[in-house]
């Protein structure tokens, strides 16, 4: 495993470096290098790079990259981050990405070991393939709501990353995307995605629990193989009903043995009939009125104002937010709460379980 892990490192390594001996720097502005767009007078930063001295790690320290720069008397909006363009900057320790970038390329910033937190603005509609594969350091998240795909290795080998709350806006994961994110510990899957690829949660062991929502039609090869015991909500009413696809099958031999499928009341035994359900050794119906409902403890209080969930007193405890079907509906602190649509909820802290009805 550890040859395989150095020899992809070299192939990447590789391509980035056919990459950067293909192109140049337009301009340096307050010290960050832009490739320009003339007819839509749109910047993307670039890496360093000056005749046949290449240094892709050049950037370090904090960077704010500004929403705008101006050249010859010509303003250009920054517009996106291009391929590889912080890629092996081991010094970088923060970056404040603008509103008005659109775009992050492939492999832009891989391998920033001293990342460790990253907020997405809501402007970003496309993030490329490893954009931010090996960041060792990166503990925290925040995804654009604009993404409708999480792109193939996005965030692989984030070996610290711990909690992924992914937008409603994306419909597909992609092969790979948290693949050996082994201290992931939460992921909150949102209805709306449809696709699920290829070893998309492999080895991430600090998941004990993910829900997969009725809407996903398509699983991958190898997508949960991951924590031996984990445990699988699934929602839809019957595989039988469903058109549903998989590559090969989606979870390890190991969560099949000693993992638990949770199915919804009344259909586990059309689960039974079906590959890749009927392998587990071990199914389980589960319904919203099994939930023991406890009142919040140690001065922790939930309720609802104005359509919305509140949550005072948590501090920094993880809120979670669950459907009448089980489905995770947020995962995270309690003053980025989300406005629902209306309906009963479950809301947990910690040991504290509580169901609240939101109104319209």
């Amino acid at each position: 495993m550890e040859k395989i892990y150095y020899l992809r490192l070299w192939l990447i390594a590789a391509m980035l470096s056919v990459a950067y001996s293909a192109s140049a720097y337009d301009i340096v502005f307050d010290e960050l290098y832009y490739n320009l767009n003339g007819t839509e007078r749109t910047a993307e930063v670039t890496y360093y790079y000056l005749g046949d001295q290449l240094n892709p790690g050049f950037y370090e320290g904090d960077i704010t990259i500004p929403s705008a720069i101006i050249c010859d008397g010509i303003k250009y909006t920054v517009a996106s981050i291009g391929d590889g363009a912080f890629a092996y900057c081991s010094k970088l320790t923060s970056v404040t990405i603008p509103e008005s970038v659109t775009e992050i390329g492939d492999r832009a910033f891989f391998g920033c070991d001293a990342l460790t937190s990253l907020t997405i603005p809501n402007s970003v509609t496309s993030i490329g393939e490893s954009a931010f594969s090996h960041c060792r350091g990166l503990t925290s998240v925040t995804i654009s709501n604009s993404l409708s795909k999480i792109s193939n290795v996005a965030f692989s080998y984030c070996s610290k990353l711990t909690s992924v709350t992914i937008p409603e806006s994306v419909t597909e994961i992609g092969d790979e995307a948290f693949a050996y994110c082994s201290k992931l510990t939460s992921v909150t899957i949102p209805e709306s995605v449809t696709s699920i690829g290829d070893r998309a949660f492999s080895h991430c062991y600090g998941i004990s629990k993910i829900t997969i929502p009725k809407t996903v039609k398509t699983i991958g090869s190898k997508t949960f193989d991951c924590n031996d015991n984990l445990e699988v909500y699934v929602e839809w009413g019957g595989p039988s009903d469903e058109t549903l696809s998989f590559a090969q099958q989606p979870f390890s031999d190991a969560i099949m043995q000693y993992g638990k499928l949770f199915v919804p009341e009344g259909t586990k035994a059309i689960y039974e009939q079906y590959d890749p359900w009927r392998n587990f050794f071990n199914i389980e119906e589960y319904t919203v009125d099994g939930i023991e409902e406890i009142e919040a403890e140690g001065g922790v209080t939930i309720g609802v104002e104005g359509g919305k969930i509140v949550v005072n007193g948590a501090g920094d405890a993880k809120v979670e937010v669950f459907g009448t079907t089980g489905s995770a509906v947020y995962s995270g602190a309690a003053d980025n709460l989300p406005e629902l649509a209306a309906g009963i909820y479950i809301v947990r802290i910690g040991s504290t379980v509580k169901k609240v009805a939101v109104a319209q």
